[in-house]
């Protein structure tokens, strides 16, 4: 192709592909049309559904060294919204040469303050037209150096975090900052929604490892949210390994809580104020359920972090997923 058959689009083209690119929606037609956009210049792209995946991604990514060039965040997420995933992203040292690009619907955009302080290179009305995205790509990419030609962002070590996708339901403010705090000091990230019917939406919409329910809250207590969490994975499947591991988050320590619980169909318990201990032990044995394909089996715990199944659970479904006996009404932990 001689020089004067170059077209603009060429070029544009050029600048974009081979870049990576997160784009971040709860909405999954959303995606898909980010998606098709953005691979018919080239680009290479993934997509998270919240704010904590998309996080762990990015971080994940700028660990492997192959970090992402430009992230596409939406505005209206439940749990973290677009505004705060960015600034949950500037505060990371890894990923400050990440473009952050807001895309979100007229009246319900961030200020230029906001917007300004956040680190968002700029912000696109939807629905976004496919020439407007294009500019922006490449007014926020052209000059940069692909990012398999980067070397990795020199940063603090990123700590190896779990693939649990968590939910924490719990409508006081006060009591969800301790609780992404701990969360924080194990490495975790969770999306937060402030009650039960929420709750059951999340679930629904986009679906949690687990899910730490506050048993008290208004428009629908967490017994009644797992009752219906439940009654949806038993409509869809009804296989045990599709279940949510939901943690009971309660301020009674009263006899007959814990049964109460586990009745409503809650696999754990935990009593308020929840110590970081006590929490990390929960997600282990969560994740020993989740690897061992026994989410639902749980009827009880230990002090130990090893796991008790009920002899409803049935011989069979544990000897099957682990290749061991099951003793009933005797801890087991995990098989190595």
């Amino acid at each position: 192709m001689t020089a004067a058959a170059i077209s603009p689009d060429s070029v544009r083209r050029a600048h974009l592909a081979g870049r990576r690119a997160l784009i971040v929606d709860d909405n999954a037609t959303n995606r898909a049309v980010l998606h098709h956009q953005l691979e018919r210049w080239g680009m290479r792209d993934r997509e998270a559904t919240g704010g904590a995946e998309a996080l762990r991604t990015l971080l994940a990514a700028a660990a492997a060294g192959d970090p992402f060039d430009a992230a596409l965040l939406d505005m209206q997420m439940p749990g973290m919204d677009g505004l705060e995933l960015a600034r949950a992203i500037r505060k990371e040292p890894a990923l400050e040469a990440t473009r952050l690009i807001m895309l979100t619907s007229l009246g319900a955009g961030p200020t230029a303050t906001e917007t300004r302080e956040a680190g968002i290179s700029e912000c696109l009305l939807k629905p976004v037209r496919q020439s407007r995205l294009d500019d922006s790509l490449t007014r926020n990419l052209g000059e940069m150096e692909p990012s398999e030609r980067r070397a990795p962002v020199a940063a603090a070590p990123v700590p190896e975090l779990s693939p649990l996708r968590i939910l924490l339901a719990e409508d006081n403010l006060v009591n969800q900052k301790v609780a992404l705090a701990l969360l924080r000091k194990l490495g975790y990230l969770a999306d937060v929604v402030g009650d039960g019917r929420a709750a059951v939406v999340a679930q629904l919409r986009q679906p949690y490892d687990v899910i730490l329910m506050d048993c008290q809250m208004p428009e629908l207590e967490g017994y009644e949210a797992t009752r219906q969490i439940r009654a949806h994975e038993s409509s869809i499947n009804g296989s045990l390994p599709s279940r949510a591991v939901i943690i009971a988050l309660t301020a009674h320590a009263l006899e007959g809580e814990r049964e109460k619980c586990l009745a409503a169909g809650m696999d754990d318990f935990l009593t308020k104020p929840v110590s970081v201990q006590a929490l990390g032990a929960a997600l282990v044995r969560a994740s020993k359920a989740i690897a061992c394909g026994l989410v639902g089996l749980m009827v009880a715990t230990d002090a130990t972090g090893n796991l008790r199944f009920g002899a409803s659970a049935g011989q069979a479904s544990f000897t099957q997923a682990t290749g061991h006996r099951l003793a009933f009404g005797i801890p087991i932990a995990h098989p190595k």
